[in-house]
C-alpha cells in the first residue's frame, strides 16, 4: 500500500467515526430532549389536578353572598294608544 492510499484510508475510517459519534450524539440529545418534554407534561398535568381540586375545596368553603343588584330607573308608562285608527288627530 502506497503512503497516499493509507492516508485516504485513514481519512476516511476518521470521518467515518467523526460520524458515528455525531449520530450518537444526536440520538442521546434527542432522548433527553423527550425525556424534558414528558417530564414538563407530567409536572403540568400534576399541577392542574391539584389546581383544580383546591378550586373545587374553595367553592364547598365559600358561603353563598347575597347578590345585589342596581337600582333601575324608573320607567314610564306606556303611551295609551287612541282609538282612531288612521292615526291622525281630530279637528
Amino acid at each position: 500500500m502506497s503512503m497516499n492510499s493509507q492516508r485516504v484510508r485513514d481519512r476516511a475510517e476518521a470521518t467515518f467515526k467523526k460520524k458515528e459519534i455525531q449520530q450518537t450524539e444526536g440520538r442521546m440529545a434527542t432522548a433527553e430532549y423527550n425525556a424534558e418534554g414528558l417530564a414538563t407534561l407530567a409536572k403540568t398535568t400534576r399541577l392542574k389536578a391539584l389546581r383544580l381540586a383546591r378550586d373545587a375545596a374553595d367553592l364547598d368553603r365559600v358561603e353563598p353572598k347575597a347578590i345585589i343588584l342596581p337600582k333601575s330607573k324608573s320607567v314610564r308608562p306606556a303611551k295609551k294608544l287612541s282609538s282612531n285608527p288612521s292615526g291622525r288627530r281630530k279637528a
